[in-house]
């Protein structure tokens, strides 16, 4: 009998894995239909077009680009994979691949912090069939998007590199290389850095103060200085050039036009109830609610475990919920804002549902 159930228990662990996987691809593939016949956007026209202008000019200084200088490198490469054309379909496919790059991620990390199949297969649907990302800030070839994957991978290798004591300083490394990453492709993922970077001196609690600096606080800030290279040229080559367009362009020329065109604009705000309607559309309705459904109940799972057995990942938990927090808040600083500004909290709520789960 116990052969028997085996052989079964077996068998429904394959038909599971087998059931995840043609989930998983056909989601993908429908994803990936959608992004090649949604509509064109205003925006696309700013980031699409460098990846051919940079054959004769450069960022900055021959060319307007107001955004940090990845995202623009990233399309320039699928073009050049193209053989320098269809510069729309390039664009279209470049964000393919960063869909599934960041799937991927979302899967093995959720995987690997949770130890639970399910659980994956969970965080990764929440990602694909996210309602907010199959409108404009998902599907259209922007910075947007391209953002998530590494600042998930960040807050994901950050979480292992506490958990896990075999390899803690290579992820941890590689957690701040993700997480430079991410502010090289939208500025805005910077949010993520000094919850972090304040629990990477605490964290993990196990190891005294000298352990943790050579093993997770100082591997991190090498990580972040290696990914951070490509924002520090320019910094340091023409930073006056540099900040007038990503910084200087977004504090005048860029608030100033949307004052005077508001009307065209129907996901716009400016003040802080028209911000609060906008986080409430994104952060509180279709898949993100179920999001924070799934948080909610596996927080209060876990806390009811603690209780009872002493099992909670205090530490790791408070520093992803700080820095989903704290993104949370500062999505209200940009003036005017759009419904995309506010996509910047879902790297941190599709970890919190594997790390609850891991007790």
């Amino acid at each position: 009998m116990s052969v028997a159930f085996a052989v079964g228990k077996d068998l429904a662990r394959t038909r599971l894995g087998l059931g995840s996987v043609l989930v998983a691809a056909s989601l993908f593939a429908c994803l990936s239909a959608r992004i090649l016949t949604y509509e064109m956007r205003a925006d696309e026209q700013l980031y699409i077009s460098p990846a051919a202008l940079l054959a004769d000019g450069r960022l900055y200084t021959d060319f307007f680009y107001n955004h940090v200088p990845l995202s623009a490198f990233y399309y320039r490469l699928a073009y050049l994979s193209l053989g320098g054309e269809h510069l729309v379909l390039s664009a279209r496919l470049a964000m393919i691949v960063a869909w599934g790059i960041t799937a991927a991620a979302v899967w093995a990390g959720s995987l690997a912090i949770s130890r639970s199949p399910r659980l994956a297969l969970f965080c990764y649907v929440a990602l694909v069939a996210n309602v907010f990302l199959l409108t404009v800030p998902g599907m259209t070839a922007t910075n947007n998007f391209l953002q998530v994957g590494p600042s998930y991978a960040g807050l994901a290798l950050f979480t292992l590199a506490v958990l896990d004591q075999r390899g803690r300083a290579w992820k941890a490394f590689l957690a701040g290389v993700a997480l430079s990453l991410a502010v090289g492709l939208k500025v805005s993922a910077a949010y993520l850095i000094p919850p972090l970077a304040l629990a990477a001196f605490v964290l993990p609690r196990s190891l005294g103060t000298r352990d943790r600096l050579r093993g997770v606080t100082l591997p991190m800030a090498l990580g972040g200085l290696v990914g951070a290279v490509p924002l520090f040229a320019y910094l340091i080559s023409m930073p006056d050039t540099f900040l007038a367009h990503v910084v200087g362009y977004h504090t005048g020329p860029h608030v100033a036009w949307w004052e005077a065109t508001r009307h065209t604009e129907p996901g716009l705000a400016f003040d802080l109830g028209g911000k609060l309607l906008l986080a409430f559309e994104v952060w509180f309705q279709s898949t993100n609610l179920l999001i924070l459904a799934a948080i909610l109940m596996l927080a209060a799972l876990a806390l009811a475990g603690s209780l009872r057995d002493g099992r909670w990942l205090l530490g790791p938990f408070v520093a992803v919920a700080a820095a989903t927090a704290f993104t949370a808040v500062l999505c209200f600083l940009p003036t005017p804002s759009f419904p995309q500004y506010f996509i910047l909290p879902l790297p941190g709520l599709l970890v919190l549902p594997a790390l609850l789960w891991r007790p």
